[in-house]
């Protein structure tokens, strides 16, 4: 058996390392942590996704559309996919962490990066239902929805 350090970043106001052990026989091969971020092609999310891809993560991409990132992945040699999906869609969420296990076999971080603001620019007081329902249904119900499936794929994980 030979040990094996693990560094990782685990966020915070200043942040702060752990370090885990992983015993393994000697010339298994650890696959690279896998990552699901959703929104990931685009602003913050694409900017999360760079750090992940220089980090040497299997990324899977959940958004609406595709922009420039998988342009980038593709000229870094990134593992990754691309899942188009509607956070708000519970159907997507399936869809999507079905591609991700058959690609990849596992899923380590999930980054809820996704979400919308209101359908027009106007004062609050002008807000109608269809806006608010648009935002909670991204923001809020699509986002909790996935993360509680994701988490109990990972706490089914070996």
């Amino acid at each position: 058996m030979r040990r094996i350090r693990l560094f990782g970043y685990l966020g915070g106001n200043r942040g702060y390392q752990r370090e885990d052990r992983l015993e393994r026989e000697e010339g298994e091969n650890i696959m690279p942590n896998t990552a699901i971020v959703t929104g990931g092609t685009s602003g913050i999310g694409f900017g999360i996704v760079r750090k992940l891809a220089e980090k040497g993560y299997n990324l899977v991409l959940f958004a609406d559309e595709a922009h420039e990132s998988l342009s980038y992945l593709d000229k870094q040699s990134a593992a990754y996919i691309y899942i188009q999906g509607d956070l708000a869609n519970l159907e997507d969420h399936e869809r999507m962490l079905d591609a991700a296990k058959k690609r990849f076999g596992r899923i380590d971080l999930l980054v809820n990066n996704a979400g919308v603001i209101s359908l027009y620019r106007q004062d609050l007081m002008l807000l109608g239902t269809e806006s608010f329902d648009h935002v909670m249904n991204i923001n809020l119900r699509g986002t909790f929805f996935l993360t509680q499936k994701i988490a109990a794929h990972m706490i089914g994980q070996s």
